[in-house]
Formats: structure tokens, C-alpha cells, sequence
């Protein structure tokens, strides 16, 4: 199983993203969670951490939140920037990109 993120507006699409299966949405947030523990920095991720990797949403009141988290672990990610992390950043971008979407529609993340 695949897990798409998405945002709509009435019954139209706005932008969505393939994040790849259940297990990799997991691998790319225990990642991060190892990013944050090497630097000694405890749990900045909160919003992303704390949702079910497989179903229901981000409100757009959360995505407010995942906005501020995604910001601060891609200057961590481009800090550390090795060649394992080139996926991983432009897997943050892909949903900081949708956390923007989802406050300015005032729509929520879908995880479908």
C-alpha cells in the first residue's frame, strides 16, 4: 500500500504527493528522529511525529504547526546534507510545499 498526501478544495484536487508506501512515510520520519537525537535536539517534530502513518488528516491549524517543524528540520537536513538525506529533503519540501497549500485553502492534508 501507497500513502498519498493531498489537499482539496470542494471535490477538486489541489495538489497531492506520493510519499510511497506506509513503511517508507515511517522510515522518513524515524530519519529525522535520528537527526534531531544526534544533534541533541528533543522532539521538534511534533505535528509530524505524532499522526498515524496511514490514515486520516492535518487540519490546517496543524499545518501551521507542520510548517514551522518543516522549516526548522530542513535547515537541520541542509546542515547535515549528506547524499542519504537528498531524498529526505525533497520529501520535506514536497509536504511543506502541501502544509502551505492546506492553510492557504484552509483545507486539510488528507492521508488517503
Amino acid at each position: 500500500m501507497s500513502l498519498y498526501l493531498c489537499i482539496y478544495e470542494y471535490e477538486c484536487e489541489i495538489h497531492g504527493i506520493d510519499v510511497g508506501s506506509y513503511s517508507d512515510f515511517n522510515a522518513f520520519r524515524t530519519k529525522l528522529f535520528h537527526l534531531c537525537e544526534s544533534n541533541k535536539i528533543v522532539n521538534p517534530l511534533y505535528t509530524l511525529m505524532n499522526h498515524s502513518d496511514c490514515e486520516g488528516e492535518w487540519t490546517p491549524l496543524e499545518c501551521k504547526k507542520l510548517v514551522s517543524e518543516l522549516h526548522f528540520i530542513k535547515e537541520l537536513v541542509d546542515k547535515s546534507l549528506t547524499e542519504d538525506l537528498k531524498e529526505t529533503k525533497m520529501l520535506i519540501e514536497a509536504i511543506l510545499y502541501l502544509s502551505h497549500l492546506s492553510v492557504r485553502y484552509n483545507s486539510p492534508i488528507l492521508f488517503q
